[in-house]
């Protein structure tokens, strides 16, 4: 299938995808990367498609030709270019995020095992009465950590989210922050809802160092 869904806005842009297509079908891209498929995919043929469904999607619809690189740390970035970026896939559904910000972006296909880790996540302040605010939190959380670009972060101790009292279909937006030592950084949190799933973006606002 091709793409279902994307939003140029004056400084971020957002393409989804909904990967219904055979691998051969990324046969350019993955003649492009060649060289890093098989470290970063292996055997699993649905990662691989995953993989180079992204990388189409940066390729033709987020203005670069470059090749995308990865950070220590897993986050991935584009050489020479003063672009943020950020990916995300659950089952059929890849996404890939740019702003000129610090930005990230979680998809998840809306399922009961959140129910299961809702305490590893989710603080005492949090509201989560509900299967959809508890997908809310836990991918905003996912995005956050994204958009920081680090590793060693707390779900339930470093993060917070504020979620809306009233969660408006298909989309809506609420705040989020992470607190890590010395340092703070807000964000604007937007989200939409696509069927069974659900898909979170940050983007960092303000940051503290004091």
């Amino acid at each position: 299938m091709p793409l279902i869904y994307l939003n140029k806005q004056y400084n971020t842009t957002l393409s989804l995808w909904l990967l219904t297509e055979e691998t051969s079908f990324f046969d350019p891209i993955s003649r492009q990367y060649n060289k890093e498929i098989k470290k970063e995919t292996g055997k699993n043929i649905e990662r691989k498609r995953q993989w180079l469904c992204a990388r189409h999607l940066i390729h033709n619809f987020h203005n670069t030709s470059q090749n995308l690189v990865k950070t220590r740390a897993g986050q991935p970035f584009l050489p020479h270019e003063n672009t943020y970026i950020s990916i995300s896939h659950s089952y059929e559904m890849v996404g890939v995020l740019t702003s000129d910000m610090p930005c990230g972006l979680d998809i998840e296909k809306r399922t009961d095992k959140l129910r299961r880790i809702r305490s590893k996540f989710v603080s005492k302040d949090e509201n989560a009465e509900d299967l959809l605010k508890l997908h809310l939190i836990w991918c905003a959380k996912e995005a956050m950590y994204k958009a920081y670009g680090k590793k060693k972060l707390n779900f339930k101790e470093d993060l917070s989210v504020s979620t809306p009292d009233r969660v408006q279909s298909p989309s809506g937006t609420f705040t989020g922050s992470l607190k890590k030592d010395s340092l703070t950084i807000n964000y604007l949190l937007s989200y939409e809802i696509w069927n069974t799933y659900l898909l979170v973006m940050a983007e960092e606002t303000h940051r503290d160092t004091t």
